[in-house]
């Protein structure tokens, strides 16, 4: 994929988020208004999704904040746990994404 389609996906992942993380209750109740049966929440889809996005584009240290702030929120996500190894990082308590 291009760095352009990575900046784009980036950027409307960040949107979603900030909005998610505005409003943590429509995230939490987002299955049942949407039926939408999602194993994960949007917060934690679109922290791994950034984080993935950010790692594409060469940019370490925001996927790394992204996976770790993933965690923070969900401890048991085995994908975000598994990118931090990839990356080689392991995981700490209470770190926060760097704004876009």
């Amino acid at each position: 994929m291009r760095e352009g389609k990575y900046r784009e996906a980036a950027d409307a992942y960040a949107a979603g988020l900030s909005f998610f993380m505005r409003f943590p209750p429509l995230d939490t109740w987002r299955s049942l208004l949407f039926l939408s049966p999602e194993r994960w929440g949007y917060r934690e889809l679109a922290l791994m999704n950034l984080g993935s996005c950010y790692s594409q584009l060469g940019d370490r240290k925001r996927a790394v904040a992204c996976y770790q702030t993933c965690l923070n929120i969900h401890p048991d996500n085995g994908v975000a746990r598994a990118a931090l190894g990839l990356l080689w990082v392991e995981p700490q308590g209470d770190a926060a994404p760097e704004e876009a």
